[in-house]
């Protein structure tokens, strides 16, 4: 089989992996430094930029890569060109792709994205020549239906939750349109941390519906595209919630090696 290409959020790009073999210490030490800072009431970004003056660093080390990459010892690792693909390295991707036999993988995920920005991102690789689903396997992790895609005035990307403009209808009629377009393009996809039944009904009890005889053909549609939403996906129901987490609320190696087994022996199905 030929390549693996993935996107998806911080689960597929690997968010916090590596954080203890940049800094030059061990996971455990690095996590319960995250968490000592997290617990004293620091957000994310100030508990990390703490962590770093801990070990001696000024900025984020990940931006330093070129440098620190020359002392650290790490397992030959292919595609290792940035800090984050050291990131990305240890992923469900990178596992999934030795599983299955591919001669190579791409790692798109993006931390914090959304879904139409992994659709824009691969529509942009198709366009570029440097996807082909036709020859590529290509595989997306799906972020929280609570991320929308924003564009600035001079094209950069990024995510904004519409959380006051939003309700049941339109995240529901995005995210079923986006999945549709992804399976146009012979993507598979799937759900890492809740299945899409779990999520429907989130969004059930984020936005209460009322259900009358004027609206009820409108809920049955809506309750279709949940329907097929479901059906094409990669099943993973809950296997992972559970599993422990890192301070920043990322999984464990472990765990990443473990979803990379499970999606070994489903997303065949969906060839």
């Amino acid at each position: 089989m030929s390549r693996l290409v993935a996107y998806g959020c911080s689960h597929t790009a690997g968010s916090e992996l590596a954080d203890h073999i940049m800094l030059g210490t061990d996971i455990k030490t690095c996590d319960g430094i995250k968490r000592k800072h997290l617990t004293q009431g620091d957000t994310i970004p100030q508990a990390w930029e703490k962590m770093w003056k801990q070990f001696g660093f000024s900025v984020d080390p990940y931006d330093l890569f070129d440098q620190i990459f020359k002392t650290i010892k790490v397992k030959e690792i292919p595609f290792l060109e940035y800090g984050e693909d050291l990131n990305r390295s240890l992923t469900w991707v990178r596992y999934l792709a030795e599983l299955r036999g591919h001669s190579s993988y791409l790692n798109q995920g993006i931390g914090g994205c959304n879904l139409e920005q992994c659709l824009y991102a691969l529509e942009r690789d198709i366009m570029e020549g440097e996807v082909d689903p036709e020859l590529d396997e290509v595989i997306v992790q799906v972020p929280h239906p609570y991320r929308w895609i924003e564009f600035s005035y001079e094209g950069q990307v990024s995510t904004f939750h519409p959380y006051d403009i939003a309700n049941y209808f339109n995240i529901t009629w995005t995210y079923y349109q986006l999945l549709r377009h992804l399976r146009f393009l012979k993507a598979k996809y799937f759900f890492i941390e809740a299945p899409a039944w779990r999520l429907q009904a989130d969004m059930k009890s984020d936005h209460p519906l009322e259900i009358d005889d004027t609206n009820r053909r409108i809920f049955s549609a809506f309750e279709r595209c949940w329907q097929w939403i479901q059906t094409n996906a990669i099943p993973t129901d809950d296997e992972f919630t559970p599993s422990p987490r890192l301070g920043g609320n990322h999984y464990f190696t472990e765990t990443q090696k473990e979803i990379a087994k499970h999606l070994s022996v489903v997303s065949g199905r969906f060839d």
